[in-house]
């Protein structure tokens, strides 16, 4: 149904500290599956080497293995399963710079977007370098000042929402390992929205 590079896995093979973070958040998953590309991870790979060899201090690249996206939809996480993800240059969907929104927390994702019913997230390693915070509140954010829309010279990606949000400007340097659908649990109260709720350029991303 999803293709060779969705491997349908049971709960158990994911991550641990995913499966808490799911459950943590109050959601349960419905459906689990493995991403398996090599040609991304080639890319990745090579990718990260690059960073590395950038780096002057013993190669530090900051890789985070688990990081989240969620995404519209199953449709679109096949789409970045098998082909990365696309870096836009829309401003209007680009509230903490141009590149892959990336989360550290589960839960930001979920009450950040105040995601209610089936909800699609992949699960990513990120080679995130040197990273400096964003603005993000009207009008000093990346949406009103273009120079905000990238990372300032000698930093490889940004961060917004006081770290909660990670935006790294190469695609190439994030790799797709699973992608999670999730629900509330049962009699559960729904996540409580944001202010920035229901803004398209706020939760959803490429």
């Amino acid at each position: 149904m999803y293709g060779s590079t969705l491997v349908p896995c049971v709960v158990g093979d994911l991550p641990s500290r995913v499966i808490g973070a799911v459950h943590g958040a109050g959601r349960v998953i419905s459906a689990a599956f493995r991403v398996d590309n090599p040609r991304l991870r080639q890319r990745f790979e090579k990718a990260k080497h690059a960073l590395a060899q950038k780096k002057e201090v013993a190669g530090k690249i900051h890789v985070h293995h688990t990081m989240y996206h969620t995404t519209r939809d199953m449709a679109a996480a096949k789409s970045i399963a098998e082909s990365g993800f696309k870096v836009g240059h829309d401003r209007n969907r680009a509230a903490f710079g141009f590149g892959v929104n990336l989360a550290r927390d589960f839960g930001a994702t979920i009450h950040f977007g105040a995601a209610r019913g089936k909800t699609v997230t992949l699960v990513c390693t990120a080679a995130v370098g040197r990273s400096h915070d964003n603005p993000t509140e009207h009008p000093d954010n990346p949406i009103t000042i273009p120079k905000y829309m990238r990372p300032r010279k000698g930093y490889d990606a940004m961060t917004g929402m006081g770290g909660y949000f990670t935006v790294i400007s190469a695609s190439s340097r994030v790799l797709p390992m699973y992608v999670v659908i999730h629900e509330p649990e049962p009699g559960t109260r729904p996540a409580p929205a944001s202010p920035h709720a229901g803004a398209k350029y706020i939760f959803w991303s490429y």
